[in-house]
C-alpha cells in the first residue's frame, strides 16, 4: 500500500489521540517517541527507534518507512531573543513597579509581549510605544489578566 503524497506529517495528524501513537507491533507509545511511520500491509504502524534499529528501515533504503522530520526553529522563535526582548521591555517599564513582561514571542509583524499587572491605570499605549522604539520592531501589549494575589506573587519574586 503507497499512499503517494501523503507524508508523516499528515499521518500523525489524523491520530484521534493528540499524544498516543499505535505501533507497528501493536503497542501505543507517546507521539514524542516516534520516529517514523512504516506504510507495510503486514504491519503499518507508527515507529520507535528501537523499531527502526530492530527492523533496520534505513540502512536498508526501505520504501516503506516515511521519517518524522525534524524542524528546524527559526531563529525568530528561539526562547533566547525572547528573553533580550523581555529584559529590554522589562527596563522599559521599570517605573511601573506593580507590572511585569512575562514572555515574549516573535510574529511575522513584530512582537507580542505578554504582561501581568496589579492595576489597569498604566499607559500601555504608550508603553509599547517606547518598548517599539527601543527594539526596532512593532509591539503589540497582551495582558494575562491573573488574579491580584497570583499577579502579586510573580511580580514580586525574585
Amino acid at each position: 500500500m503507497h499512499f503517494g503524497l501523503i507524508d508523516y506529517a499528515y499521518l500523525d495528524k489524523t491520530q484521534g489521540d493528540a499524544h498516543h501513537r499505535r505501533c507497528i507491533d501493536g503497542r501505543i507509545t507517546g507521539r514524542g517517541n516516534c520516529v517514523g511511520y512504516c506504510q507495510c500491509n503486514e504491519h503499518p504502524g507508527f515507529l520507535t527507534a528501537r523499531h527502526c534499529t530492530e527492523h533496520r528501515c534505513e540502512q536498508k533504503g526501505c520504501h516503506y518507512f516515511m521519517p518524522k522530520l525534524r524542524q528546524e526553529k527559526s531563529p525568530a522563535k528561539c526562547p533566547d531573543a525572547g528573553a533580550e526582548i523581555v529584559t529590554i521591555a522589562a527596563q522599559a517599564i521599570s517605573a511601573f513597579e506593580g507590572m511585569k513582561i512575562m514572555r515574549a514571542d516573535k510574529t511575522d509583524g513584530g512582537w507580542r509581549l505578554k504582561y501581568i499587572t496589579l492595576s489597569n491605570d498604566y499607559p500601555i499605549g504608550r508603553i509599547a510605544e517606547n518598548i517599539s522604539e527601543a527594539i526596532g520592531e512593532s509591539v503589540v501589549m497582551i495582558n494575562l489578566n491573573y488574579d491580584f494575589e497570583l499577579a502579586a506573587q510573580l511580580i514580586f519574586a525574585n
